[in-house]
């Protein structure tokens, strides 16, 4: 093949446009692949790269004895690619520890060894992979800000919480509230029917996980039995302390208005399932969990105006607590579920 063929060749295949390949990828939906969003990206990111490496042809001959094959070579070297990592580890590197792939609902015990070999980079697609990097980017830009919050008595719609065990506070609060993936943290363990514990997966993997305050409430009024929205949203009532069950945890306060605007733009509405994170399956969740907001990568702890506690708590585990966030340096309010400032 001499380099002119090479060009020649090379024009089939950058001359094809979106259309066609969305029409290709519409032909193999048909026959029955499971990742059309993930197919058709690929294709139109291997056209490109295929752009530039034509244009990187025709703009190079070839060298005084150069064999074709050491100049395709050469010029693939001097070709850029799209590569896409976060902080300096590649989507390869990186289990989706997920509940959303191969039916592992259905196989409790299976779960642990399946989310070892399902890498990130099998199943999103570029546009989810700029997703994940641009949150990536605005957390670690964000995170040494140092800001002051004017946090009071009440919970409004600039509010999301989170509910976590006391151990993790002091981690959360010097690495931010970041997913299990990007922390190997791992706080929801279940036990199978011989006693043993396993990690049930994520299923809105690689996202912080939290709860939109959906109105104006003191913090009181929030937490009491009378509270309309522990009756009509069930995710709340499973993952929040709440006046029905004792969970022993405290409620992590972020204040909206405090993150940066990607992260927060890039968030979305588990039960809506419009955001583009959801293209080819690649996001779960629960319809019915209604103020579930996930977090691609996760949230700056500077952006904590509050920490909640059970009214129950003992001296000794609110002492324990106020000692964390004063060593934090962050500027953190301490309240109980009954709404009392604890100074």
């Amino acid at each position: 093949m001499s380099r002119d063929e090479l060009i020649s060749s090379l024009k089939h295949v950058t001359t094809i446009d979106d259309k066609t390949i969305a029409s290709i990828v519409k032909k193999a939906e048909a026959n029955g692949i499971t990742n059309p969003e993930f197919m058709r990206e690929m294709l139109i990111e291997r056209r490109n790269y295929m752009k530039r490496f034509q244009e990187l042809c025709e703009a190079n001959p070839q060298r005084a004895g150069e064999t074709i094959e050491a100049y395709v070579n050469r010029i693939q070297k001097a070709t850029p690619k799209t590569t896409y990592n976060i902080g300096g580890k590649s989507f390869d590197e990186i289990p989706i520890s997920s509940r959303i792939y191969n039916d592992i609902n259905d196989h409790d015990t299976m779960i642990n060894e399946i989310n070892s070999r399902v890498k990130m980079s099998e199943h999103l697609t570029p546009s989810q992979k700029r997703i994940f990097e641009a949150s990536y980017e605005a957390l670690q830009n964000s995170k040494g800000a140092r800001i002051r919050h004017n946090a009071g008595n009440m919970l409004t719609e600039d509010n999301l919480l989170h509910a976590a065990n006391p151990e993790y506070l002091e981690s959360i609060l010097r690495d931010g509230l970041v997913s299990r993936e990007y922390s190997g943290v791992v706080g929801a363990m279940r036990y199978d029917s011989m006693g043993r514990r396993y990690d049930p997966g994520s299923m809105t993997p690689m996202c912080a996980d939290l709860w939109d305050v959906q109105g104006a409430s003191t913090i009181g009024e929030y937490f009491s039995a009378s509270a309309e929205h522990w009756h009509v949203n069930k995710g709340e009532t499973n993952f929040l302390p709440n006046p029905f069950e004792d969970r022993g945890t405290i409620v992590i306060v972020f204040n909206k208005q405090a993150v940066d605007p990607t992260i927060m733009n890039n968030s979305f509405k588990v039960s809506e399932r419009t955001s583009p994170m959801y293209k080819d399956g690649n996001m779960g969740g629960y319809t019915d969990y209604t103020s579930h907001r996930a977090v691609p990568v996760g949230l700056p702890s500077n952006a904590i105006d509050r920490v909640i506690v059970p009214s129950n708590y003992s001296s000794s585990q609110i002492k324990k607590l106020k000692q964390t966030i004063k060593n934090s340096g962050l500027d953190i309010k301490l309240y109980d579920t009954n709404g009392n400032l604890i100074k």
